[in-house]
């Protein structure tokens, strides 16, 4: 299975809508959720209530465009289905100091894309703590209700 998440997550050379089974929801937030030039490690899965699997990512530091500190991604077999993005985008950072902020001083802010929607779960002064960040996402991924700061709908094209 860590080899799916691999491809499924654009962790490897393919993109991240190239889902290993063709019955699978197209994905198309690829360019927010691959690793980009970070280092990253699969180091946990986790079961849902929901009978899915959630694999947890963990990046090294933050690099690139859209830099992520933790993920995790939710898959039904070999389908990825949701993901909860928890990073510091380098547009995030700017404006702290004027130029952006490299340290703990960062802004992070915690993100849920699913197929055809992108929803921003909250903002955090500095790197939040990762078991807190695990419980947020595994709350979403049980269906429990979680606080939304708002959503993005994208339409039935290939906008990403």
């Amino acid at each position: 299975m860590t080899a799916v998440v691999f491809v499924a997550l654009g962790l490897v050379a393919y993109p991240l809508a190239a889902q290993t089974a063709d019955s699978c929801p197209d994905y198309r937030w690829s360019g927010f959720t691959n690793p980009g030039p970070q280092e990253f490690k699969v180091v946990d899965a986790h079961p849902t209530s929901l009978g899915r699997k959630v694999h947890e990512v963990l990046f090294g530091p933050l690099k690139g465009k859209y830099a992520k500190a933790y993920l995790f991604a939710e898959f039904e077999g070999d389908c990825l289905m949701r993901v909860v993005s928890i990073g510091s985008y380098a547009l995030t950072a700017m404006g702290l100091d004027g130029e952006g902020s490299t340290g703990d001083d960062r802004l992070y802010h915690a993100d849920l894309y699913e197929t055809n929607s992108h929803t921003n779960l909250g903002f955090y002064e500095g790197k939040p703590n990762l078991d807190e960040m695990r419980a947020l996402a595994m709350s979403v991924f049980s269906d429990q209700p979680v606080d939304i700061l708002g959503q993005t709908e994208l339409s039935n094209g290939t906008d990403e």
